[in-house]
């Protein structure tokens, strides 16, 4: 029978996993300093049993930091983990296709592609200091990121014109290149 760790040490875990994922934590030094995220750095601290959906004090989760600082190749290893929550909310509702959408970042257009085609939820609000409660697409727009909130926008279009699709995007059932086809025929390109 393994020992079970003790709760600081697992809560040292979290927060190394969630700083492989990009996260800053005041006081700390991520083990490379070049390194922004960590793939292997993430694997070895979920074999250590770091919970991938734990948060730090204000309810960001390793995906919220990996997207908020539009670490495309980080929030695609990180979608491949059984059990990750794409619409984890953060202390003030927002997830990280919102928190993406709002930063948008060098990288936060493929981010929100990528969230966008696993099937995250458009329908929830967040809010950030200054912003009033608000969808990912109205987040992007108060922060002028209008390449992203039209692709936001686009898409929920393609959900309401097709009630299956949401469906199709959390089985699977659309490749990546098949969403992207979607949204280039909607978008008229």
């Amino acid at each position: 029978m393994s020992e079970q760790p003790n709760p600081e040490e697992e809560s040292d875990v979290n927060e190394l996993f969630r700083m492989a994922c990009g996260a800053y934590v005041k006081g700390k030094t991520k083990m490379s300093v070049r390194a922004k995220f960590d793939l292997d750095r993430i694997d070895k601290m979920i074999a250590l049993g770091a919970d991938v959906n734990s948060v730090d004090d204000d309810g960001w989760s390793g995906l919220h930091w990996a997207a908020a600082e539009g670490y495309h190749m980080c929030v695609r290893h990180l979608l491949t983990i059984e059990g990750i929550n794409i619409n984890a909310v953060d202390n003030d509702n927002s997830t990280p296709l919102w928190i993406t959408a709002f930063n948008g970042v060098d990288g936060a257009y493929q981010v929100t592609m990528l969230l966008l085609w696993m099937g995250a939820d458009l329908t929830i609000r967040g809010k950030a200091r200054g912003v009033n409660e608000c969808g990912a697409s109205n987040a992007a727009r108060s922060k002028r990121n209008g390449s992203i909130a039209d692709t936001i926008d686009l898409e929920l279009n393609l959900r309401k014109a097709d009630p299956e699709r949401i469906k199709k995007l959390k089985l699977g059932q659309l490749s990546e290149d098949e969403f992207k086809d979607t949204m280039r025929k909607a978008s008229g390109r």
